[in-house]
């Protein structure tokens, strides 16, 4: 693996440690990170068939692992889908192709961006900031985790305001502080206790 495709993982898994961990932005990511069940997958071309081939591969390897060997994979698209609105799309060709595939309840797709933006929500709102990542992802998630992690968890549905209001009393001008600290030494986020 060429240092460039080591860098964008490592500020992948940086933004997660800082923001979906420590933040606490999901409450059921914790196990997947501590046993290394988060597969990570970079997809370094740009073209809409390449990137949905890799995500293709993706799903089949999950298929065909159990989840205690990957819980959870991502796909990073370090050269792709820069704008937001392009991303969306292909967000929308690839849930419609889960569908036609019949792993819609099998699987499922969250999606982040560095320019997520909420329907409704200002561009530079603090909110936004729970989907902003480092380079275009596609999560992909089991279902059936998913379905018992909501069971577990007792207010699930408070999740996404409890993370809204996170996000505003952190302030966006910390936020991009943070995000600049992953991108500009990812390696020292992840060595950091």
């Amino acid at each position: 693996m060429a240092e460039e495709d080591d860098i964008a993982i490592h500020r992948s898994q940086a933004w997660i440690k800082t923001f979906v961990l420590g933040m606490g932005l999901c409450p059921f990511a914790k196990p997947a990170w501590d046993t290394g069940r988060i597969y990570y997958q970079l997809c370094m071309e740009d073209a809409p068939d390449k990137i949905i081939e890799a995500m293709l591969h993706l799903w089949e390897k999950i298929l065909n692992h159990s989840q205690e060997e990957i819980e959870t994979a991502i796909l990073i698209l370090p050269t792709a889908l820069a704008d937001f609105e392009a991303y969306l799309d292909m967000l929308e060709i690839l849930n419609e192709l889960l569908e036609e595939a019949e792993l819609a309840g099998v699987l499922q797709i969250a999606s982040f961006h560095p320019d997520y933006q909420f329907e409704g929500i200002l561009p530079h709102a603090a909110e936004n900031f729970t989907n902003r990542s480092p380079y275009p992802m596609f999560h992909i998630l089991r279902e059936v985790s998913v379905s018992a992690a909501v069971r577990r968890h007792p207010n699930v549905e408070q999740v996404p305001e409890r993370n809204i209001q996170k996000m505003e009393q952190i302030g966006t001008k910390k936020i991009k502080a943070l995000l600049k600290g992953i991108w500009d030494n990812p390696e020292g986020v992840l060595s950091a206790q």
